[in-house]
């Protein structure tokens, strides 16, 4: 299964804790996306007649490298910089649907992962939430009456 696949499988049950492993596995099916969304702008700039413009293509590359290099160095960081990465992958996603827009072939499926649209936690989550928080506030109380 791809990075790219393993993320669709995973959009709306991320965990709770992100461990590096994770966080490296996401980041990687990020930076898939983003490869693939240059390959889309890369061949709507060489079409004739080009899909987009000269400044917008620099526009583009600019935004690609920076992004590229954000998600390949953020892949040894903690889970915090998903949410981000995954901001950038929604703004290449707007890429391609530009190129789209424009008559231009893209080769990949229109799907990122988008934060807004993620399903919240299961119940059983709260409920262990819940639970643990009653347990700490009970020992803090009690740590405090003695």
């Amino acid at each position: 299964m791809s990075y790219y696949q393993q993320g669709l499988a995973s959009i709306g049950s991320d965990p709770l804790i992100w461990t590096p492993a994770q966080v490296r596995a996401e980041m990687a099916r990020i930076r898939g996306v983003l490869d693939a969304v240059n390959l889309d702008v890369s061949a709507a700039a060489k079409t004739k007649p080009a899909k987009i413009t000269h400044a917008e293509w620099l526009q583009w590359e600019a935004f690609y490298k920076s992004s590229h290099k954000f998600v390949t160095d953020a892949s040894g960081w903690s889970g915090g910089n998903v949410s981000v990465a995954r901001e950038l992958e929604q703004k290449a996603a707007g890429w391609r649907k530009l190129v789209q827009s424009r008559g231009a072939k893209t080769s990949g499926p229109d799907i990122a992962s988008n934060p807004d649209d993620k399903k919240s936690m299961p119940v059983w989550v709260y409920a262990g939430l819940a639970v643990g928080g009653i347990i700490a506030v009970t020992g803090l109380i009690n740590s405090v009456k003695k």
